[in-house]
């Protein structure tokens, strides 16, 4: 099946239905790390954007490491239906992970740090020979660390 690739795939390859869970612990942590007061501004906005992009370049790892179950299950997800290939996701994360670096330069070392831990750990989750989302309780683990706990320990100045 020869199909041209069109924009809208590679925004599809970041799975932007699965940011939304990420969106809410990161309204939540940034409340509380506001001291239970929610500022919108600028600052708030950028690590919005930040964050989610991060998110999604750690998704389209995570589908690069599937591509074999999801081809033999039938996901119909771009990469195992073959639409995009992993040479364009590598090259997809690569560009999104720029924009986070360039991005985070206008946030403090603190922010930095947060990133690189939710990298790392996005690295882990997917990536062998950890592949924390095949052993139940490691799954567990990364993801409330990941989503339940680093969002509310950020610091208010970062």
């Amino acid at each position: 099946m020869s199909k041209t690739k069109s924009a809208a795939d590679f925004i599809f390859l970041t799975r932007p239905i699965l940011l939304i869970p990420v969106w809410a612990f990161l309204l939540l942590g940034y409340y509380r790390a506001g001291g239970e007061r929610f500022y919108f501004n600028t600052k708030f906005i950028l690590i919005f954007i930040i964050y989610s992009i991060l998110a999604a370049s750690v998704y389209i790892l995570n589908q690069i490491t599937d591509i074999r179950s999801d081809t033999i299950n039938r996901k119909h997800l771009l990469l195992a239906e073959g639409i995009l290939s992993k040479r364009d996701a590598y090259m997809e994360i690569a560009v999104l992970l720029i924009m986070v670096i360039i991005l985070s330069f206008f946030l403090n070392f603190h922010f930095l740090f947060f990133i690189a831990v939710s990298f790392i750990m996005g690295i882990i989750y997917s990536v062998p020979p950890f592949k924390f989302k095949d052993r139940p309780i490691l799954d567990f683990l990364i993801n409330a660390i990941g989503y339940g706990f680093i969002f509310l320990v950020l610091p208010p100045s970062s």
